[in-house]
């Protein structure tokens, strides 16, 4: 059977999604089934008909709508700028497509409550794309974390550190913009670390936090047109202190001179610590404290994914890795009909925690995080 899939939005993350399509079946020996790239819609004509020569779709839609409203289309991806989020996702629950959606789930947490409210009569299958989860080394870290390795979790430290915004001759794009994207760095990158801390060290109840704009005096663009200075932040500190009562760090910056794309987390606990960096995605280290003399392992988990359709080698791995195995999970959901993890709900709880990160970093003061835990 031949699955139709609709993209809305195809900017740098949008190839990335058309590529993993393509690269699913040097990836796995089977798949769930065939799928055709049918429809694309961009905010304009001309990016559109770009967008589908570039990635390979059979057709150009003149409006999003169009493919929400194409009862061929089953599988819709959202790739817009975050403001669009909130009205794409609830048009494409209420037609029952399953649903493929970058992080964050909407521009606020308002938003992402709305897109909740529809959720109790959703029939359909949804991702949220987290693709740090996986990795074969944080597949690993969370199978160990969830059989009890690290005993009782004591402190974590998470960072995912950027330097695109020190570039002086590159101009800000829509995510320097609270219009377009409802905040900045803590919305863009922030959902990703925050997934990790949580799925290794458990759920966050509250934080302390700090937000900047570093460099207010740099120009955004948007739509080829100058949308003045930044008024987002591109900085962001927290202290985060976990239900279970340990306590932890999360930074996330895109002013992080002579960094690239570094997401690094540790995470220590009474029987042991897990430590992943992203610039190294073939290891991840291990400390057994009921083997305190061995030390740090670090142990090579490559493309040893769990799967027992994934084709493994001794291949090292890296970030387009991620991005194939993400969706290759969510459409073997959607494929049996079950849910896939994380889903929308688990977007939400992400929303609910960079707002805390916002409320706190306006307050001055420790903020707990409002959504209730699914």
């Amino acid at each position: 059977m031949r699955r139709r899939v609709g993209f809305i939005g195809f900017g740098f993350i949008g190839g990335v999604h058309a590529f993993a399509y393509r690269a699913l079946p040097f990836h796995y020996e089977r798949l769930p089934g065939e799928y055709e790239l049918a429809a694309v819609a961009t905010s304009r004509p001309e990016t559109a008909e770009a967008a589908r020569a570039r990635g390979g779709f059979t057709r150009a839609a003149r409006d999003w709508r169009e493919i929400i409203e194409d009862p061929s289309i089953e599988i819709v991806h959202i790739a817009t700028p975050n403001v669009y989020h909130r009205e794409v996702l609830c048009a494409a629950i209420e037609a029952g497509k399953h649903i493929y959606c970058e992080k964050p789930l909407a521009a606020t947490l308002a938003e992402a409550r709305a897109v909740g409210a529809k959720l109790a009569s959703y029939g359909g299958t949804s991702q949220m794309v987290l693709q740090n989860r996986f990795f074969a080394a944080t597949v690993k870290a969370a199978e160990l974390a969830r059989e009890g390795f690290l005993g009782e979790v004591l402190c974590v430290r998470g960072a995912y550190l950027h330097s695109g915004t020190l570039d002086a001759h590159k101009a800000l794009n829509w995510k320097a913009t609270i219009a377009q994207g409802g905040g900045g760095v803590v919305n863009d990158l922030g959902p990703h670390i925050l997934d990790l801390v949580e799925l290794l060290a458990g759920p966050i109840d509250a934080v302390s936090a700090a937000t900047r704009i570093a460099l207010p005096d740099r120009r955004v663009v948007v739509g080829g047109a100058d949308a003045g200075p930044p008024t987002a932040e591109d900085h962001a500190v927290a202290l985060v202190r976990l239900a279970g009562g340990g306590t932890g760090t999360v930074e996330v910056s895109k002013v992080a001179t002579g960094t690239l794309d570094e997401l690094r987390i540790e995470v220590h606990g009474t029987g042991g610590a897990l430590r992943f960096d992203l610039m190294t995605p073939n290891w991840l280290d291990v400390f057994d404290q009921r083997r305190p003399e061995e030390g740090w392992r670090r142990v090579p988990t490559i493309g040893n994914y769990p799967d027992k359709n994934a084709l493994r080698g001794k291949n090292a791995i890296g970030w387009v890795r991620s991005h194939i195995a993400c969706l290759y999970n969510f459409l073997c959901a959607a494929a049996e009909g079950r849910p896939a993890a994380p889903d929308l709900a688990a977007g939400i709880r992400l929303q609910a925690l960079c707002d805390a990160v916002y409320r706190s970093a306006a307050s001055g003061s420790w903020c707990a995080v409002e959504e209730q835990r699914s």
